[in-house]
């Protein structure tokens, strides 16, 4: 466009001047008329193949044009169909079921193009839990550490194995060559654990640690802050402390229930065990949500401090569900994700340390061992604060790190094919379970010179399994047990409900208000004492062998 002068337009700005006038709606008008009017790239691919070409090559050069319209939604494909057509109209005839086969084809191989090559892994593969595992041998412990990079400091995971090898977590070709790989993202909160100069020392040494000289340290650390009366239970903490740095190679492991009044040493205990067991945090000021990520990616060893809501059952039923299966390997528990909307599972299994003055529910009770806590007369360890200070506890945890990565091998061995060869009378079944672990590190320290621990940690895990069983059913069930034992001593068939109750209430101060027909049916079923159930016109009536009841009250030690 030229000025009045003659003379063209000098650059962009004076074009918009002396076309538009200044108006910039006409501007968009002109432009979007231009867009409207050109040609889509394809479109122009099309048009520009010459009308004369021979037939034979016309389909080489639609073919990668073919590809690319392939690729679109079918109403465009139409579009492109019809412009192919027009174009060589009059020359060569294209029909549209010709087309559309082609462009099925095409898709067909883009389809197989872009398919990748899958192979099966998961008969390969090794999954390690994200914080800590024993797998095949070998012991794996992530670390985060503080690192510099490209002038910038930042936190990264790394594994520490057993045979001392020290490998960051973003080592692709390291997992790749030993089919590793983490069931989960490594979530550990405190990064001041275990030391780089510790991690380093590990790496370099080969020597071994002494267990049994950590054993002592660890039961001197606590006896220095708490007066336990009997001296099995410093043995006691000291040896489930340690455990927690191999708890996994264990099919199950108990929770310490430390019970006692106030003023009796529940919350300094924690304090001890918090700078001392693996990972170990409190869960006061936690959500149960955020608790399942957490010892999913931390395998921590969670310590809960006056958690007097678990001894109602109807309370804090996610922390309840957490612990009642969180005791055993496996154990698992299920949430959705709040993003996806898809469920999730989340490990559960780790150490946990419960404490609170009214006791706790029944199911729950049976995953603990108790530990019974009382006020202590020692002025010097009432007033001895737990501080960052007072003791090396970096020194302490270094050494308890080298002894799960150095001393978990033994202690497996024992725990599977020794431990189930032991005769120890009440200790079997759940006993079993929760006292197995704790006395498979006790034979280890006993074969390595602490001679009698063993003995000592069997004949306490027999009183405290007596006295588990001696409490083990509530009041009402044993007074149903002594009950029937009477009733079965004349009679053995037509007991009715008003009979068991009627006797009952002999071993009850109050007249059982609350003891229903209902509750006596369910309780006949758990024990499994009907031999012959059946409905008169005053109710149930029920055969109940004397010798089933007599089994029933020998295996409960009623």
């Amino acid at each position: 466009m030229t000025q009045s002068n003659g003379k063209p337009a000098k650059d962009w700005n004076e074009l918009f001047t002396l076309k538009h006038n200044g108006n910039i709606e006409s501007f968009h008008r002109e432009c979007q008329q231009l867009l409207d009017q050109a040609q889509t790239t394809i479109e122009y691919k099309i048009t520009h193949i010459p009308k004369d070409t021979q037939k034979r090559d016309i389909a080489g050069l639609l073919q990668p044009i073919i590809t690319d319209i392939a690729q679109l939604p079918e109403i465009e494909q139409a579009f492109y169909i019809d412009v192919i057509i027009d174009h060589f109209k009059g020359t060569v005839t294209f029909k549209r079921e010709d087309i559309r086969r082609e462009i099925k084809q095409a898709r067909k191989r883009i389809t197989r193009n872009r398919e990748e090559k899958v192979e099966i892994l998961n008969d390969r593969l090794i999954r390690i839990s994200p914080a800590l595992d024993f797998v095949g041998g070998i012991g794996y412990l992530t670390v985060p550490l503080e690192v510099l990079a490209d002038g910038e400091i930042s936190r990264r995971y790394y594994l520490i194995t057993s045979d001392r090898e020290q490998i960051p977590l973003s080592n692709t070709d390291f997992f790749q060559h030993s089919n590793i790989i983490l069931k989960s993202e490594p979530n550990v909160l405190d990064e001041s654990r275990w030391s780089s100069q510790d991690i380093r020392k590990f790496i370099q040494d080969d020597s071994q640690v002494d267990p049994v000289v950590i054993f002592i340290d660890i039961r001197e650390t606590y006896k220095e802050y708490l007066d336990f009366r009997e001296s099995h239970t410093a043995e006691t903490i000291a040896l489930w402390t340690m455990g927690t740095y191999i708890f996994p190679i264990f099919e199950s492991y108990p929770y310490l229930f430390l019970c006692g009044e106030k003023g009796s040493g529940k919350t300094k205990t924690m304090n001890v065990a918090e700078k001392l067991c693996f990972n170990a945090i409190h869960s006061s000021s936690i959500s149960p949500a955020l608790l399942f990520r957490i010892i999913e990616g931390s395998s921590c060893t969670l310590l809960i401090d006056e958690a007097e809501a678990l001894q109602y059952r109807k309370q804090s039923d996610d922390l309840r569900q957490l612990l009642n299966g969180g005791y055993k390997r496996g154990g698992g528990a299920y949430r959705c994700e709040p993003n996806s909307l898809q469920p999730q599972r989340f490990g559960i299994y780790s150490p946990k340390m419960i404490a609170n003055i009214g006791g706790l529910e029944s199911v729950l009770e049976t995953r603990c061992i108790r530990i019974t806590m009382l006020r202590t007369k020692d002025k010097s360890k009432s007033d001895k604060a737990v501080i960052e200070r007072g003791v090396d506890w970096g020194y302490l945890r270094n050494r308890l790190y080298c002894f799960g990565l150095t001393c978990f091998p033994e202690i497996r061995e024992i725990y599977l094919k020794e431990a189930p060869r032991w005769n120890l009378n009440a200790v079997s079944g759940r006993e079993g379970e929760l006292w197995f672990p704790l006395l498979s590190i006790a034979m280890c320290l006993d074969r390595k010179g602490y001679d009698g621990l063993y003995d000592r940690i069997k004949e306490v895990a027999m009183m405290k399994s007596q006295e588990a069983r001696d409490t083990g059913l509530d009041d009402w069930s044993n007074a149903l047990l002594l009950a029937l034992k009477v009733i079965t001593l004349s009679q053995e068939t037509d007991i009715q409900n008003r009979d068991i109750r009627e006797r009952m209430k002999e071993y009850f101060d109050d007249d059982s208000a609350a003891l229903t027909g209902r509750w006596i049916g369910n309780a006949l079923t758990r024990f499994k004492l009907v031999a012959e159930r059946k409905r008169t016109n005053r109710g149930y009536c029920y055969t109940i062998k004397r010798k089933t009841v007599e089994d029933v009250i020998e295996r409960y030690g009623v």
